[in-house]
């Protein structure tokens, strides 16, 4: 798996702080408007989508991986 840069590893800490599970993540990752209510988490959810969603399937592909990874560790 590529090494996922750190300012990424902290937007999706940020969504956990907020009690972002990995399906709430991944259902709002391609969401264009990002009015979630709460800036911190529209911009961790900005960084995801900027990093994560590709023209091919690979960046998602990635935060799956990722954050089904991270989950195990725990």
């Amino acid at each position: 798996m590529k090494a996922i840069p750190e300012h990424i590893i902290e937007a999706i800490n940020v969504l956990r702080k907020h009690n972002y599970q990995n399906r709430a993540i991944l259902c709002n990752i391609n969401n264009e408007y990002f009015s979630l209510g709460n800036e911190e988490v529209n911009e961790a959810f900005k960084l995801l989508n900027m990093y994560f969603i590709t023209w091919d399937d690979e960046g998602f592909d990635t935060l799956v991986r990722y954050l089904y990874q991270m989950e195990g560790q725990n």
